[in-house]
């Protein structure tokens, strides 16, 4: 109802700024209230990531430095590293290219991401040095690589793809999953390149982070967005409440 309203109401106003109406004979028509959900999304602890990107590390050094596979294991890594860091959403993410890393600054520039443009922001140095590490040494050796301007390639050196990804995430879960068997819940969640922005806004809220700061870092448009993202547990609600509560 609200979405078909919403039309109605949009034509009349347009035909009353037009001339073709003289009075707008849908202005006193009220939308119905739409309460806004955010879709739930697994996420992983501090743990789960800290083991996710340990046992991406291992499988890159399963396989011989200098080979095709070996930059894919590293690229891979990367994005994992740049994911975690920035919480970037995937269609920022995959439109980096090469140019957008200022690894002296320890800052990426994000050209386009959700219709906006112009961002930059502030990566932790552990992502920033492995991404240098997949520039300088392993980029290079992806087919056709040299011609392209992403960052991140599949191995025809075209922009790495959302099912490329999804696939990437699918393996590195099964991996951390074998080699991690006391992380028992990590088997049964569904992660997706979201996922990852999830998990990056739920770490640095755990880590202190204030919300208004957060929104910026993720940039939401709007507060509330964000803390949809954030519901405050019983536990923390008493935690802070006995802290700034003042005692008599």
């Amino acid at each position: 109802q609200a979405t078909r309203l919403a039309a109605v109401k949009g034509l009349f106003k347009w035909l009353t700024m037009r001339g073709v109406l003289v009075v707008d004979p849908s202005r006193n028509i009220q939308l119905p209230k739409v309460k806004r959900r955010v879709t739930q999304r697994d996420y992983l602890s501090l743990q789960e990531a800290t083991a996710l990107l340990q046992t991406q590390a291992s499988l890159v050094k399963e396989e011989k430095e200098g080979t095709q596979r070996w930059a894919m294991r590293q690229r891979d890594l990367a994005l994992l590293c740049v994911a975690l860091a920035t919480g970037r959403r995937r269609s920022g993410l995959l439109s980096l290219k090469t140019e957008d890393l200022n690894f002296r600054r320890l800052e990426i520039r994000f050209e386009f991401e959700k219709g906006k443009s112009g961002r930059v922001v502030p990566v932790a140095g552990w992502a920033m040095e492995q991404a240098k590490l997949y520039v300088e040494e392993a980029r290079p050796i992806l087919r056709h690589s040299n011609g392209s301007p992403w960052l991140f390639v599949s191995e025809r050196g075209e922009r790495f793809t959302t099912d490329g990804m999804r696939r990437l995430l699918r393996v590195a879960q099964q991996a951390t999953v074998e080699a991690n068997p006391d992380l028992v819940g990590l088997a049964s969640k569904n992660l997706t390149p979201h996922s990852l922005r999830v998990t990056t806004m739920k770490l640095l809220s755990e880590g202190g982070m204030k919300l208004r700061t957060l929104n910026e870092i993720m940039d939401h448009e709007k507060l509330e967005t964000t803390a949809r993202y954030l519901p405050l547990q019983l536990e923390e609600l008493r935690r802070v409440s006995n802290l700034a509560h003042p005692r008599p």
